[in-house]
């Protein structure tokens, strides 16, 4: 099919009847995981950023001290520490830019410390930063470097 840049096994139609058993977010609860991960991508900025059930979720992960993680951060942007805090007040992380917001004016307006790869924010080294139980990454060449940092944190 013309136009398709994903995968053969990412076609909607394949994919379709495997979401169907899936859990809604709002239906997942922290206290049965001991992680939460999202992988990159500029979508998340246009839902998850703002949706409530994503926004609790994240922030239930965050609060009970279990590794929060992402790869495009903008998943993370709602989530609030107990008092009522952005989760980035105070951590150190590294983030790209996205849309519709620029993500490192949202991080700064939250009060986290932005820090880019390269000089334009894209760097063919793996960039990942980890602070306490947050673990971030940027770009793809990232992503090894963040699933080993990952897997790490999982460990102790």
């Amino acid at each position: 099919m013309e136009g398709w840049y994903l995968p053969e096994a990412a076609h909607p139609l394949l994919l379709t009847p495997k979401f169907a058993s899936a859990n809604k977010l709002s239906d997942v609860d922290a206290k049965d995981y001991g992680t939460i991960f999202y992988v990159g991508g500029h979508d998340p900025v246009f839902d998850l950023a703002t949706d409530p059930a994503n926004i609790k979720l994240t922030s239930d992960f965050y609060n009970a001290v279990k590794i929060t993680s992402a790869s495009n951060i903008t998943t993370l942007v709602g989530a609030q520490t107990t008092d009522g805090q952005s989760i980035f007040a105070e951590e150190l992380l590294m983030a790209v830019e996205s849309i519709p917001f620029l993500l490192e004016d949202r991080i700064r307006s939250l009060g986290g410390e932005y820090i880019m790869a390269g000089t334009h924010g894209y760097d063919p080294e793996p960039k990942v930063v980890v602070d306490g139980h947050l673990i971030t990454g940027q770009d793809p060449a990232s992503a090894r470097t963040l699933d080993e940092a990952l897997f790490k944190a999982l460990q102790n």
